[in-house]
């Protein structure tokens, strides 16, 4: 027997691997398509276990269900487009959401603007956040009166603060408030 099989680890290492490889498929996915999201069924064959126990194992693994992380990796292709300058139309299309109106149904909690004030560095936007620590170092949350705009993992605050100046350059105030945000970072 290995280590593992006689341990009770082996299970796990395994459902890691095939978290692993699930969570590299749709990496992959987004990377070189913009036709929309990964599916369950889809990512299930390319596995080789069932939708059920993938989505199962795939959450446990990393916090968050298949699609939930094919959107976010779509987020950020979006949110990138948008700070290169690419339109809204083209910023959408090259993120994979088949329309505009798809990304302004996501951009308040997503985005915590819409996707034209966030291509303008928040424009006018009044930003709060709050920072705390966490098992994985220190973590900034902010947030608009629209929804949060960024969550972030880092191991210095100062330089948390300082990426969040510099993704929201425009913004008309970014301002400390852990009280608000508290429910967040607990």
């Amino acid at each position: 027997k290995t280590m593992g099989s006689m341990t009770g680890a082996g299970p796990a290492i395994a459902d890691n691997n095939m978290a692993k490889r699930a969570a590299a498929y749709i990496e992959n996915r987004v990377a070189e398509e913009a036709e929309g999201p990964v599916t369950l069924d889809e990512l299930s064959r390319h596995c080789g276990i069932s939708p059920w126990h993938l989505q199962r194992q795939f959450k446990r693994a990393l916090g968050v269900s298949p699609r939930q992380y094919d959107d976010a990796l779509r987020m950020q292709r979006l949110k990138h487009s948008l700070k290169r300058g690419d339109g809204v139309a083209a910023a959408t299309f090259e993120a994979g959401f088949g329309s505009s109106s798809r990304v302004y149904e996501r951009a308040m909690t997503a985005l915590g603007m819409t996707p034209a004030s966030y291509a303008k560095g928040g424009k006018g936007a009044e930003i709060f956040y709050a920072v705390s620590p966490c098992r994985l170092g220190r973590l900034l949350v902010a947030a608009t009166e629209r929804g949060l705009c960024r969550v972030e993992l880092g191991a210095n605050d100062n330089a948390l603060i300082e990426d969040l100046r510099d993704e929201f350059p425009e913004a008309r105030a970014i301002g400390r408030d852990d009280a608000a945000l508290g429910r967040y970072v607990e």
